[in-house]
């Protein structure tokens, strides 16, 4: 999903036309640049952040029954008191809120063999899954770019035909597979020769470390590329759902991703050039007799400048690390309320084949693929199941977490738009308990959340309407001299959906729409906003509760097929709707 800038000659343009369709009585629409006197403007700032709990006993049973008075909640390190609690227990017969169920394949680091043997496993546990009639489950999966193979459904035949069609499939992690291996053998291989000899003189042992270090940079390199674009594809659909209201769960399938590489083998080498590790042995022959390169200390001239070298290829990859896009998916998947939770599929015959080069043995691994695994669940509440066991249990358990919870809600009214904030949950009274949770989330406004919902719902195609808005294409007029056309449309819907308050006689919305558009090339426009205007004087009310408030709308967009999404915020009621609609511009 690509997002540009809103320039001049590809800009959405809107102006915007109200009225309302009332039958008698006249109700005023006034733009207005600034509220009017008395209108609640602190729901606009006001907004509570809410920390979803899963609480569980030494053997992994929920745990219910507790209080406020069993939680103390920290943002940054500080004490701060919930502004509201609550219980949400399996059997509740009000807890009625959807759970989205995402299986996401990571098909950029995923073998086809692990790939097959994870929808074998995972697929036990979907009709066990799907007895809660709230689950809805979305199949995608990530190539060169993610894609939704099947949409949130509940029917099973529609799931089952999604799976199967990913199986047997070619994965772009088998076409990576070679060369990723073929680098890592690169670096293992000069290891592994450096290890297996007793003495070195200085020249070889020279060369041999310049190259060493010298595959480990390009090695960093490719990795740092391969992990950047494996995660700016899962931010972007963790992004998608910020128009879903309810539980989120995505359940993350890959073979692993590399946060920090050479994290594993740079203190092996460490250990080697310099002796610190007891089968590292000695790799420089001083010119007097003897080693250097044994314990560091020992007087050799070479372990020091060897140490020194490795300790500068240290700080140079750092620059490759990914920790920092790990922590920013993680912040923006507790905002958005998405629960991660990673699955790595245990490696059969072919996959273990694939690790074999040229009859040389088990690659050793260089970087730790698991550790942003672990990253991504935990920081969200969710868990990872990467240890080489059967994924069976992890839908259940996944979706298990989602039906008992204790909801903590926390203001974010004095932190800024874009603020980060950490959290840490403790559970007092409950002896060996243990609590998942959303570990940290950025500030997000109104105005900001209206503009992902309508932008996500624009890029998955899918609607979300208790509003009842309806749209209506009126013209499509060419600009001249521009391939851009003017599109005028209406956007209507019923006044009785959107909450009133009165002050002072006169009852006003606190109302938004958003609009956004999205072409066949996924690039989505700038989401643009209107303030409802909306002021119903008291007599008139009863007209108004029977009439509809409309909105004129020009956007101006390129030929071709788009999707449109439109979006609506009920701040008083804290409620909201997007609608899209497929629009075909020009010849």
């Amino acid at each position: 999903m690509k997002c540009r800038t809103c320039l001049a000659s590809l800009s959405l343009a809107l102006s915007f036309m109200v009225s309302l369709l009332v039958a008698a009585t006249p109700v005023t629409a006034q733009l207005q640049t600034e509220p009017g006197a008395g209108v609640i403007q602190e729901t606009v700032d006001v907004e509570v952040v809410n920390i979803d709990v899963h609480v569980t006993d030494r053997r992994g049973a929920p745990v219910a029954g507790l209080e406020l008075s069993n939680f103390q909640v920290f943002e940054n390190g500080e004490r701060v008191e919930p502004v509201n609690f609550y219980e949400v227990v399996r059997e509740d017969p009000d807890a009625n809120a959807p759970i989205w169920l995402v299986l996401y394949f990571d098909q950029h680091n995923l073998l086809s063999a692990n790939r097959d043997r994870a929808l074998a496993e995972l697929e036990v546990d979907l009709p066990t899954v799907l007895e809660d009639r709230r689950v809805r489950i979305m199949v995608a999966a990530h190539d060169q770019e993610p894609r939704v193979v099947q949409n949130f459904t509940r029917d099973w035949g529609a799931i089952r035909g999604a799976l199967n069609g990913l199986r047997g499939q070619q994965t772009v992690g088998d076409q990576r597979d070679g060369l990723r291996q073929s680098a890592q053998l690169s670096v293992t291989d000069i290891f592994h020769r450096m290890r297996s000899r007793d003495r070195l003189d200085r020249q070889n042992a020279g060369l041999a470390i310049d190259a060493l270090l010298g595959e480990m940079r390009t090695y960093a390199r490719e990795v740092y590329n391969d992990s950047e674009a494996s995660f700016e594809a899962l931010g972007n659909f963790v992004r998608t759902l910020a128009w879903l209201e309810g539980r989120k769960a995505l359940v993350f399938v890959s073979d692993g991703v590399a946060e920090r590489p050479l994290g594993t083998l740079m203190e092996h080498v460490q250990d080697l050039l310099t002796g610190g590790a007891s089968d590292a042995g000695a790799l420089v022959e001083r010119a007097g007799g003897g080693q250097a390169g044994g314990t560091p200390g020992t007087g050799g001239v070479f372990d020091r400048d060897a140490s020194m070298e490795v300790g500068r290829l240290q700080q140079e990859v750092e620059q490759f690390h990914v920790t920092g896009t790990v922590q920013a998916i993680v912040a923006e998947a507790n905002t958005y309320g998405v629960t991660l939770f990673a699955a790595k599929p245990p490696p059969g015959d072919a996959a273990t084949s694939a690790r074999r080069s040229r009859g040389r043995g088990a690659l050793m691994e260089v970087s730790d693929r698991r550790e942003a695994l672990h990253n991504l669940a935990e920081g969200t509440g969710g868990f990872g199941r990467t240890g080489g066991g059967s994924l069976t249990g992890v839908l259940a358990q996944a979706v298990g977490g989602m039906q008992s919870y204790y909801s903590l809600g926390l203001s974010s009214a004095n932190k800024v738009e874009g603020e980060f904030t950490s959290i840490e949950v403790r559970v007092r009274g409950v002896r060996g308990a243990s609590a998942d949770y959303r570990r940290s989330y950025v500030k997000k406004g109104v105005r900001s959340r209206i503009s992902e919902r309508a932008l996500a719902a624009a890029y998955v195609g899918e609607s979300d309407n208790p509003h009842r808005m309806e749209v209506n294409v009126d013209a499509i007029m060419p600009v001249e001299g521009e391939d851009l056309y003017d599109v005028q449309m209406w956007i209507e819907f019923p006044i009785s959906s959107v909450e009133l308050v009165e002050i002072e006689g006169v009852h006003r919305s606190a109302t938004r729409l958003v609009a956004a558009a999205m072409d066949d090339d996924d690039e989505l426009t700038a989401a643009q906003h209107l303030e409802v205007p909306l002021e119903v004087p008291v007599e008139a009310l009863a007209d108004a509760l029977e009439s509809h408030y409309r909105a004129g709308l020009r956007i101006r967009l390129p030929g071709g097929r788009h999707r449109i999404a439109l979006g609506l915020w009920d701040q008083a009621a804290r409620s909201g709707s997007v609608l899209t609609d497929a629009l075909t511009v020009g010849g």
